[in-house]
């Protein structure tokens, strides 16, 4: 190996090692206005009170995290067993980040969103390949709109295990072939139906064609800049990272993504995903409204549209807010809710049963101050 060589290779390693030395840096920190200071205790004041209303109206927080101009300005553990620095399953708010990693694979010229799903798996393909199926493109498993009716994810897992929040998979279960064979009913980009298992084989097509799992595309691309230490992601028998679902996040790690995606993938100066992407990601690409019905019949005097976030729109793997902005969203309150007009992200760790109820507390209490 020449002089030169062993400089290059020296520099590379110094510099990796700097990189990782950073895990676990935190964001910076500022003092809010009095006007914010207010708002945050009259939000603590109605989250504390919320336990006397009935369980569907109750915002049981364990965490919350809110930024401002990119700065901390609000923190609070609400759950002395769940503390601020562990790391917690944020469900559903995986895909959000399934789909970053999928902007990667699209940046690095291996993948088109256009690209048909059958031809990633040739060997798990049902005996009969419906038109339909075969139609199939990544921008369809990114929107929710594969064609399925049904959602067949919980056909494939082993049950909901309540006191660490975890969903385990059924033992032996091959969850690209689960989707596969499921029927599809409908033309895909037509009909919307939140699907776990669409988002799994977004991860898994990523895996093809990157040569490694998400959660490692993730970890020297995103997490090792954003100064996240390395997470858990819950895989399958294949080592696939589950996508959909799955992922393990302290509260300030939230932020951070929350603030990443703001800042439309820039981080310290650093272009980290296509700003192209992080838009193409987070802007309203379809009406999300359940079962084929239509707004019309969905409004109601009990929870308008205006009030229902819902079925405010769907980007790739993301949700669009009522009051602006975008969110990843998972069950039981994990919430990365990102409000670009007021440059602000509001993270929120949780254990209740309705997110609306967690979203209202946002924007009628926090909002306003913001």
């Amino acid at each position: 190996m020449n002089k030169f060589r062993i400089i290059t290779v020296t520099a590379a390693i110094f510099a990796a090692v700097a990189l990782y030395a950073q895990r676990g840096k935190p964001l910076p920190r500022t003092e809010p206005t009095p006007e914010q200071a207010q708002a945050f205790q009259t939000w603590l004041d109605v989250v504390d009170s919320s336990k006397t209303l009935p369980q569907m109206l109750q915002v049981i927080m364990h965490n919350i995290m809110v930024l401002k101009d990119g700065k901390v300005v609000f923190e609070k553990n609400l759950d002395p067993e769940w503390p601020a620095d562990r790391p917690q399953h944020v469900f559903s708010a995986s895909k959000t980040f399934t789909a970053l990693a999928c902007g990667l694979a699209v940046d690095d010229g291996l993948l088109s969103v256009d690209d048909k799903v059958i031809d990633f798996f040739p060997d798990k393909l049902p005996s009969r390949v419906s038109k339909k199926l075969k139609a199939l493109t990544i921008r369809d498993l990114l929107t929710m709109q594969c064609g399925h009716k049904t959602d067949p994810t919980w056909d494939t897992m082993a049950g909901y295990d309540s006191l660490n929040m975890e969903i385990p998979l059924k033992p032996g279960v091959d969850l690209a072939k689960a989707f596969l064979k499921h029927r599809f009913v409908y033309k895909p980009g037509t009909y919307f139906c939140y699907n776990s298992l669409c988002t799994y084989m977004v991860s898994a097509i990523v895996q093809k064609v990157e040569g490694k799992n998400i959660l490692d595309l993730l970890d020297e691309r995103i997490f090792a800049p954003l100064s996240i230490e390395k997470p858990e992601w819950d895989m399958d028998e294949e080592g696939v990272c589950c996508g959909g679902w799955g992922l393990h996040l302290k509260i300030e790690d939230m932020a951070k993504l929350g603030q990443l995606l703001l800042q439309k993938g820039e981080w310290e100066g650093k272009q980290l995903v296509s700003a192209e992407w992080v838009e193409e990601q987070t802007r309203k690409h379809i009406d999300n409204y359940p079962n084929g019905l239509t707004a019309k019949k969905l409004d109601s005097p009990y929870l308008p549209i205006s009030r229902n976030d819902w079925i405010a729109g769907y980007g790739y793997q993301t949700w669009r807010n009522t009051v602006g902005g975008f969110r990843a969203d998972g069950a039981w309150g994990q919430m990365i809710v990102v409000l670009p007009e007021k440059n602000v992200v509001i993270a929120g760790q949780a254990n209740l049963t309705n997110h609306l109820a967690e979203l209202w507390s946002y924007w009628d209490y926090l909002l306003p101050a913001l």
